[in-house]
């Protein structure tokens, strides 16, 4: 078995994020997978573990003007249990396209990264909450489609708030605030 972040996937949507000059391009690439056997071991669970610097395994990008990049998404598994649907969801790291440069590989740098990944444990708690609150008939996959987007649209648009007000974890003030924020949100399994 691998680490949980989904052993078969009937679907899977990825997000993955790209910071250009202190801004954040959000982009969603949408995959739709028949059968996996394994997904790579470069893919962290947000529940084994908090990142470490060794996860950030992509060969930096020279020209980005950023200290780094995590490269976070929602997996979602739906089987089928008679006539409905159930859902397992994850927060998820690709370490093989994250990265961090050489000269920011520092504790600081680690910490904002993780916030990232934090608030996508956030989203991801609520839609599995919202996914699982309801019985889906297996014809009504469109419905938990559309809860699916409207979960990564917040997400999304928390992770550009969290860059844009901490520039990137260099207003350390900033930064303090908004861990203090995702370690509250994560108690109590939503963002406030």
């Amino acid at each position: 078995m691998g680490n949980g972040c989904i052993e078969r996937i009937t679907l899977l949507w990825m997000i993955r994020t790209k910071k250009i000059k202190n801004f954040q391009r959000v982009f969603l690439l949408i995959s739709f997978v028949a059968l996996v056997e394994t997904i790579d071991a470069q893919i962290l669970n947000w529940k084994q573990r908090k990142l470490d610097l060794d996860d950030f395994r992509a060969h930096e990008l020279s020209i980005d003007t950023l200290a780094g990049q995590s490269s976070v998404f929602i997996g979602m598994l739906q089987k089928s249990k008679g006539a409905f649907l159930s859902f397992s969801v994850d927060a998820c790291f690709d370490q093989s396209e994250s990265w961090i440069k050489s000269s920011h590989k520092n504790p600081e740098t680690l910490m904002h990264e993780q916030g990232h990944f934090d608030i996508t444990e956030i989203y991801a708690r609520e839609l599995s909450k919202k996914l699982n609150s309801k019985k889906f008939l297996i014809k009504e996959t469109e419905e938990a489609d559309l809860i699916y987007k409207s979960i990564v649209q917040e997400m999304n648009e928390l992770q550009i708030q969290y860059d844009m007000e901490t520039k990137g974890g260099t207003i350390m003030d900033k930064q303090q605030e908004w861990l203090h924020k995702i370690e509250e949100s994560l108690k109590q399994n939503s963002f406030n």
